[in-house]
C-alpha cells in the first residue's frame, strides 16, 4: 500500500520538527519499529531501548527515524523529534487506518477468554482475505504495529485490544476506529490496578470510544456487568450467551467432550448445528461471539459453521 504522504505531513502528525532530511516532500514506504524490517524508504521510529538503533536504521535505507530527547545526539542523521515516540507511532497508525474502508473489528478479552480474535479471524477467512493482530500485538506499540501490516489487499481486519491501565484501551479504539467492538467478559484481571470492578467494566468499555457512529457492540450476555450495560451504550447492540436467555444468539444442546464441543443456535427460524475442534467452554463463547459478527457482515451461516469447524487453538 503506498501512502501518498511525505515527510513534512508525517512530522505535522506527529507534532515533531524534522532535521537533516534531504526531501520532505518524498513519500515514505512504510513505519516500521523493528530493525530487521527496514526497507528503503521506510520511516524507523525508535520506542524507548530502540534509540541506540538508529543509525542503523538510516544505513539500512530508513529515510528519517522519529525520535525523543536529546537531538543532539543525532545533528548528523535525518530524524523527526517529538515529545514521545509511542505516541507518534500511535498518530500514524492513525493515518495509515484512515487510508482504508473496510470492517474492522476490535475485541477486548480477559482471563480465561483467549482464542475469540483467531475464532473472529477464522470464520471471516471464509468470506474476507482477513488481516488479525499476532501474537500478543495488544499494546500501545503491538496495535500500531498490527495496523500498518494491512495491505491493499485486505478485505477485513480483527485486532486484538489490551488494557495495562485506565485510558489505554480508549488510546487504541481512536487508532484503529472499529466498526464492530467485542468485550467477552468483566473479571479481576486488573482489579489491582482498577480498584474494582465498576473500574474495570469503565476501562473496557473505552473500546466504543474509536467505534464509528454506525458500529455494533458485541458483548457476552452472561455477564451481569455486561448485560446491565443493555439500551446504554449508544450503538447497535447484540448480546450472545449460554445462560441469558434474552441473549439474541444462545448455544443450546450443548455436549463437551475431550476433543472439542458441538451445540446448536437458532436463526431467522432455522436451526443450526455447530461444532469445535477445541476444547474449553470459552471455545462456545468464541463461537457465538463470532456467529453474531458473521451474521452482522451477512456471511451465510454455512460460512461460519465452517470457520469455527476450521478453527483450532
Amino acid at each position: 500500500m503506498e501512502w501518498k504522504i511525505n515527510i513534512s505531513q508525517i512530522a505535522k502528525r506527529c507534532g515533531g520538527i524534522y532535521w537533516n532530511v534531504k526531501n520532505t516532500e518524498a513519500f515514505v514506504g512504510s513505519v516500521c519499529t523493528e530493525i530487521n524490517e527496514i526497507q528503503k524508504g521506510d520511516v524507523f521510529v525508535a520506542i524507548n531501548s530502540r534509540h541506540d538503533l538508529v543509525t542503523d536504521a538510516i544505513k539500512n535505507g530508513a529515510v528519517c527515524a522519529i525520535i525523543e530527547g536529546d537531538i543532539k545526539r543525532y545533528s548528523k542523521l535525518p530524524i523527526i523529534a517529538v515529545d514521545n515516540t509511542i505516541h507518534a507511532l500511535g498518530s500514524l497508525a492513525e493515518l495509515y487506518r484512515e487510508m482504508f474502508d473496510m470492517p474492522v473489528i476490535a475485541l477486548t478479552e480477559s482471563d480465561g477468554t483467549t482464542g475469540v480474535k483467531d475464532m473472529i479471524t477464522s470464520v471471516f477467512s471464509t468470506n474476507y482475505n482477513t488481516h488479525k493482530s499476532e501474537g500478543n500485538y495488544n499494546s500501545e506499540v503491538g496495535v500500531p504495529v498490527a495496523i500498518f501490516k494491512i495491505k491493499s489487499e485486505h478485505d477485513a481486519v480483527v485486532l486484538k485490544i489490551g488494557m495495562s491501565c485506565a485510558g489505554e484501551i480508549s488510546r487504541l479504539s481512536r487508532i484503529s476506529k472499529p466498526d464492530v467492538a467485542v468485550i467477552t467478559n468483566i473479571d479481576v484481571s486488573h482489579i489491582e490496578d482498577l480498584d474494582s470492578k465498576e473500574n474495570i467494566l469503565k476501562a473496557k468499555l473505552e473500546i466504543l470510544d474509536g467505534l464509528s457512529s454506525d458500529g455494533t457492540v458485541v458483548l457476552n450476555g452472561d455477564d451481569e456487568m455486561l448485560y446491565a450495560c443493555q439500551g446504554t451504550l449508544g450503538n447497535e447492540t447484540l448480546y450472545y450467551g449460554i445462560d441469558n436467555p434474552n441473549c439474541d444468539i444462545i448455544a443450546r444442546n450443548i455436549r463437551k467432550s475431550s476433543a472439542g464441543s458441538e451445540f446448536t443456535v437458532t436463526f431467522n427460524g432455522e436451526e443450526y448445528k455447530i461444532a469445535i475442534s477445541a476444547s474449553g467452554e470459552h471455545h462456545i463463547y468464541n463461537a457465538l461471539a463470532s456467529i453474531l459478527i458473521g451474521i452482522r457482515y451477512n456471511i451465510p451461516m454455512e460460512k461460519i459453521i465452517q470457520g469455527i469447524a476450521d478453527f483450532s487453538k
